[in-house]
């Protein structure tokens, strides 16, 4: 099996600001990065949130840099929540995990 990039979108929310929420963070995984920022995208603008700031290179970037994007959409100065995605491996390599090959017997 080959190795390949899974990316995790989770939101959290301010608690006290939304009390209809529940009190996990919501999870939606994607193949694709591209993908992932324009579903965030669509769901920000038709909910009306700002999407100022939010794009595939400034995610790409930030990913590359610190393996983590993070960003936190505010209303009015007030933070209702944070979007946060992140990439894992999907299928790592199998290693040796420091086990010595058997000896040949002859």
């Amino acid at each position: 099996m080959t190795p390949r990039a899974l990316f995790r979108v989770q939101i959290n929310y301010r608690h006290e600001l939304v009390p209809l929420k529940g009190s996990h963070p919501d999870d939606v995984f994607f193949s694709n990065l591209k993908n992932a920022v324009n579903a965030l995208k669509a769901a920000m603008s038709l909910n009306n949130w700002d999407t100022a700031g939010f794009n595939y290179t400034a995610v790409y970037r930030a990913l590359k840099e610190k393996q983590k994007f993070t960003k936190e959409i505010r209303y009015g100065g007030t933070s209702f929540f944070k979007i946060t995605l992140t990439k894992s491996e999907v299928n790592p390599p199998i290693n040796e995990i420091g086990i010595i090959p058997a000896p040949v017997l002859e």
